[in-house]
Parts: structure tokens; C-alpha cells; sequence
């Protein structure tokens, strides 16, 4: 079945709960941001067929599903990675998507396919400091998206990249 949130999910003390879900055949649907005003510690989709996600905040992002929809602006990992493993589609009309690990060596992995949902609307920013950005799928490749952005990595492993803009700041590029 489907597991659904119609409002925000919040920890009553900053980082200190975990949250999990588990979908399996079914979809993932937030409404809502988690941890948009009190982080959560570890936010994981083991799996769905579709994870719908609005802004996540927390010590870790690890989300596995078949299409992972970002819709929304912001999403940081403040200790652990930020993993995506799934084709990703960009569904934020018209602004910017950033993903950010704060702590040293943290990565920000892609495991398949970026698209956006509307070609050439949705800007991607990466932020991994000095971790690695890894994306192990193509960027635009279905449809492109507007600008692409890493603005710090140790290094950036990429693949095809079809955006209308193209940065890459980091140590070492391949």
C-alpha cells in the first residue's frame, strides 16, 4: 500500500528520531517538508514505486525507489550522505533544487537518471564541500533541466550532463 503524510514531519528534540519508510510495490507521498523546523536524524525510503518528496532535512537522506520525485528546494544531509537510488525527475516549477551535505566527507550519490519534469525548468545545485559528488546516471538525458551546479566537491564523478548551463566547482573532475 501507500504510505502518505499530509502535513509536516517534525522531531519534538532536533535529530534525535529516525524515520523509515517502507512502501515496497506501493508509493511514497509527503505533502509535507520533514524537518523543515526541527531536523529529524535519519530520513530512509527502503522502498516504493514513487517517493513524492517536498524539502528533507536531516542527518542522512537515503531514498530507493523505481522514480524519485523531488518537488521541492532544499534537501540537506547535516552528518551522513545524501544517496538517491532510482531515476530522479525534478518537479519544482520554475526554481531551484539544491542538495547539500554539511559534514567533511559526506557524498551526494545519484545511482540513476536527473530529469526534469518540464525541459529546461528546474535548476540543480549540488553543495558536498569536501565530499564527493557521485552521479552514476546521465543529468537531462530524457528531458534537460535549466542550470546545473556543483558549487563544491572534492570530486565530481559525472556522467552526460544536458542542461542549459553547466558549473562545476571541485578538486578533481571526471
Amino acid at each position: 500500500g501507500d504510505i502518505i503524510f499530509t502535513a509536516a514531519i517534525e522531531d519534538n528534540i532536533a535529530k534525535e528520531t529516525s524515520l523509515t519508510l517502507v512502501a515496497g510495490a506501493g508509493n511514497v507521498d509527503l505533502r509535507g517538508n520533514v524537518g523543515g523546523g526541527i531536523a529529524i536524524n535519519d530520513f530512509t525510503v527502503t522502498s516504493a514505486a514513487t517517493a513524492d518528496l517536498l524539502n528533507v532535512i536531516a542527518d542522512t537522506i537515503a531514498v530507493t525507489a523505481t522514480s524519485i520525485d523531488l518537488e521541492s528546494t532544499t534537501y540537506t544531509a547535516f552528518v551522513g550522505n545524501a544517496t538517491f537510488t532510482g531515476a530522479v525527475d525534478l518537479d519544482l516549477a520554475a526554481g531551484t533544487t539544491t542538495i547539500t551535505t554539511s559534514a567533511s566527507g559526506t557524498d551526494i550519490i545519484f545511482t540513476s537518471t536527473i530529469d526534469d519534469n518540464i525541459a529546461q525548468e528546474t535548476d540543480l545545485v549540488l553543495v558536498a564541500g569536501a565530499g564527493d559528488v557521485d552521479l552514476r546516471g546521465n543529468v537531462g538525458g530524457g528531458i534537460a533541466i535549466d542550470d546545473f551546479t556543483v558549487t563544491s566537491a572534492a570530486n565530481a564523478d559525472l556522467l552526460n550532463v544536458i542542461a542549459d548551463t553547466i558549473s562545476v566547482t571541485a578538486t578533481s573532475i571526471d
